[in-house]
């Protein structure tokens, strides 16, 4: 595997061709003196210094590196923080308003480009280890080569904050805290999609908009790094936050207008691009502020709340269309693939540390103490694989609404430490594909969880293991409106006992 620097060097490489290669001879100096100055505007949703410290880190260095010769100059609060502000931007840097720009990666899937999407799948890009290995690595610069018909040159990706749930009025842990709420993101297509498949309606408001659709009671949630959510004060309106959750990184992209970058001197164009490089790699403890701000956040009256493993586990679950969206394309699912691997990799760093003095207010309908998915390794773990007839699955007693042909077959399942796959394909089980379910075991019983659209579903079965072959029987009852009428066996799915299950792997 190739260095993060090596990535940075190839990346740099190539800016430096593309700008040499479209430079006329009137961009440099021909009497060999120093290149006349130049000043960059650059468009940024922001309202102001500090609200971006990654970008007023390039701004300076550029400044201090060039001696001055080169700046940028920032236009702030461009689109008056309207929707389609980022949009805007892309637009404006295509059209030469602006030479430069910075935009969060979530805008291009508006833009018929979705190569940037796997940046901010919900729930992937979880922790500021796995952002920093992301952005260093060479996978910026792929997605970056597919902004070409937009007009506009890819630059770099910056790490910024993980955005995390804040609740209006309650907190955003178990999945039902979802449904039926209006929950606010900056417009993408791929936030709404997350937001929808977790039963919530998504809004695009941010800024000014956001804080008076707020006070109107019309949002109940939204998402926002602590420092965003800090340096705006939002706890007064908004004081509930998913401490242990973090949705998705907020990346931002730089863009430029390629004429202008062609026109830049060599010598200008090299320390642009290298500036940007390094701001890249500088970027990540940057965004890294989180656990500073728990103190101030606890003092504030803010309420930092940790979702249960089990609800983590069925949010997952809820939004695996997400995933399965995203590999329908083959670029985008080399990416996300590449993504992936590197989380397997990159160990996450220490959970956010919250103060016992920190409020709290833990909702009623959380889950009890027991219902916690099962993390240690027990005789059920490994994946396991079942084949029967339709004449097998009859003689077990299913409710005839079981005998389909989907019912029929060879399925596989996957227990791993609490979390649960299963398919007909034998290369859709298991990692790192998002959990089917999560389980819990006691004793001889094991109890599996899913949650789907209409609620959730508990099955719980009698299981033994003998050698490499795996026995489940029915318990019955569990599953919500289950009738003692249904069949003989209960309601959980006939399809586990029909046949001991045999070992395929672990």
């Amino acid at each position: 595997m190739r260095s993060a620097q090596g990535h940075r060097v190839a990346a740099l490489s190539i800016l430096l061709i593309v700008v040499a290669s479209a430079c006329t001879p009137a961009a440099g100096n021909k009497a060999g003196g120093p290149e006349p100055a130049r000043v960059l505007r650059l468009a940024t949703i922001v309202g102001e210094p500090g609200s971006l410290p990654a970008l007023d880190d390039l701004i300076q260095t550029v400044a201090d590196e060039s001696n001055g010769n080169l700046t940028i100059d920032v236009v702030y609060d461009v689109g008056a923080e309207q929707p389609d502000a980022e949009q805007t931007i892309v637009r404006g840097v295509a059209e030469g308003r602006w030479d430069l720009g910075i935009v969060g990666t979530r805008v291009f899937d508006t833009l018929g480009i979705h190569a940037f999407a796997p940046l901010t799948a919900p729930l992937v890009i979880d922790s500021y280890p796995l952002e920093a290995a992301v952005v260093t690595s060479d996978i910026p610069t792929q997605m970056l080569a597919s902004l070409t018909p937009l007009g506009v040159s890819g630059l770099g990706v910056l790490a910024d904050g993980l955005s995390k749930p804040v609740g209006v009025d309650r907190p955003f842990l178990q999945r039902g805290d979802w449904r039926g709420a209006t929950f606010a993101s900056f417009r993408s297509q791929g936030a709404a999609r997350s937001i929808v498949s977790l039963g919530a309606e998504p809004s695009d408001l941010w800024g000014a908009p956001l804080d008076e659709a707020i006070a109107a009671g019309d949002i109940q949630g939204f998402d926002k790094s602590l420092r965003v959510y800090s340096g705006r004060t939002m706890w007064r309106e908004a004081p509930y936050v998913t401490a242990n959750v973090n949705l998705w990184p907020q990346t931002e992209a730089l863009i430029g207008n390629p004429a202008e970058l062609a026109s830049l001197p060599t010598d200008q164009a090299s320390l642009l691009f290298g500036a940007i490089q390094a701001e890249i790699t500088r970027s990540p403890d940057l965004a890294d502020v989180d656990q500073g701000l728990v103190p101030i956040l606890c003092a504030s009256g803010t309420r930092l709340e940790e979702a249960s493993a089990a609800d983590i586990l069925a949010i997952r679950y809820s939004i695996r269309s997400v995933y399965e969206a995203l590999r329908t394309d083959e670029a985008t699912r080399s990416l996300f693939a590449q993504i992936e691997r590197l989380k397997r990799v990159t160990p996450p760093g220490p959970p956010l540390e919250i103060p016992p003095q920190c409020p709290t207010a833990t909702p009623s309908g959380s889950p009890s103490p027991t219902q916690q998915p099962t993390t240690r390794i027990t005789p059920l773990d490994g994946t396991w694989v079942v084949s029967y007839s339709r004449a097998e699955l009859v003689a077990a007693h299913p409710d005839p609404s079981e005998v389909t042909p989907d019912n029929i077959g060879t399925f596989y399942l996957t227990f791993d430490r609490g979390n649960g796959w299963s398919s007909p394909a034998r290369d859709a089980v298991g990692p790192p594909n998002p959990p089917d379910w999560w389980y819990e075991v006691d004793g001889d019983t094991v109890t599996i969880h899913i949650d789907e659209g209409a609620g959730p579903t508990t099955w719980a079965y009698r299981w033994s293991v003998y050698g490499d072959s795996l026995t489940f029987q029915k318990l019955g009852g569990h599953e919500p409106d289950c009738s003692l009428q249904v069949s003989e066996g209960r309601c959980e799915p006939t399809g586990f006992v029909v046949k001991p299950f045999r070992r395929v792997s672990g």
